[in-house]
């Protein structure tokens, strides 16, 4: 298969890159990937040219259950080998990465921390009241907080040392060469999750329900919720999840204050 044509979000499309050397590799061709966000590929030393997809038919399917595992997922219908070193990767530019080192300069000396609270479904979202005090715990290991994502927590309360808003009004490259200039990811299984795996960053993650963070990294660290969501909140297209069932208000966050103790020393 020469030609990858793909419709997916944007964590389900960085992992589709994690297949590109392989299938260049076995079939000694250039590639060519159609998806609703071309310039992930940008720069992919495995691919002749990656485009917008504009309704052409997927011969690649995403994903459509969250227990499913993706680069697994990809390389099946593939018919490839899976093992656990295959990745995803982000082939940022010298000048993508030397305007993020400009824009990031008042924080050279301190180690810097990615935040992501919100997904694109309250079910998988951190409320930042529950979450506050980690992340206050986390600041005074000599680190700046760097928010990422569609919108501010309403009851935000200036911790944050820089807030990166709107991936799309600043360009999914802008927000992936900001992210490679930090430490440690914490956060929600959303798109900049995966971005940050593909970046080589360690991520600290939460996720929705017990048993399924198949898609964990070598390097992704996270403990099962101290409850285990509901069926219905793990369901597919279920945007808002009831209190009383929601597992990502019920982590243990000592544990998750040692995890970040840990990697950021």
């Amino acid at each position: 298969m020469n030609r990858i044509i793909f419709d997916g979000a944007i964590g389900d499309t960085i992992c589709v890159s994690s297949i590109f050397k392989i299938l260049h590799d076995s079939t000694n061709s250039n590639l060519e990937i159609y998806s609703n966000f071309p310039e992930i590929f940008y720069n992919n030393p495995y691919i002749s040219n990656s485009y917008i997809r504009d309704g052409l038919q997927p011969n690649l399917e995403p994903c459509r259950v969250y227990s499913c595992n993706i680069i697994k997922h990809y390389l099946t219908q593939l018919n490839l080998e899976y093992d656990t070193s295959i990745k995803s990767k982000i082939f940022l530019t010298e000048d993508e990465i030397n305007i993020a080192k400009e824009e990031l300069k008042e924080f050279d000396g301190y180690k810097k921390i990615a935040v992501c609270l919100y997904s694109s479904a309250d079910s998988r979202d951190l409320k930042y009241e529950y979450i506050e005090e980690l992340l206050f715990k986390a600041k005074q290991l000599n680190t700046k907080l760097i928010f990422f994502g569609t919108k501010i927590p309403n009851d935000y309360s200036n911790l944050f040392d820089k807030i990166i808003v709107g991936e799309y009004a600043r360009g999914l490259r802008n927000v992936f060469s900001l992210m490679n200039e930090c430490d440690l990811y914490v956060g929600v299984d959303t798109g900049l999750f995966h971005a940050a795996a593909a970046l080589d960053i360690p991520q600290v993650v939460f996720f929705r329900n017990n048993g399924c963070s198949n898609n964990m990294y070598k390097n992704t660290y996270s403990i099962d919720s101290n409850i285990k969501c509901s069926q219905y909140c793990c369901s597919p297209g279920v945007a808002t999840c009831a209190e009383q069932m929601r597992c990502m208000d019920n982590f243990d966050l000592n544990k998750y204050y040692e995890i970040i103790n840990k990697l950021i020393r």
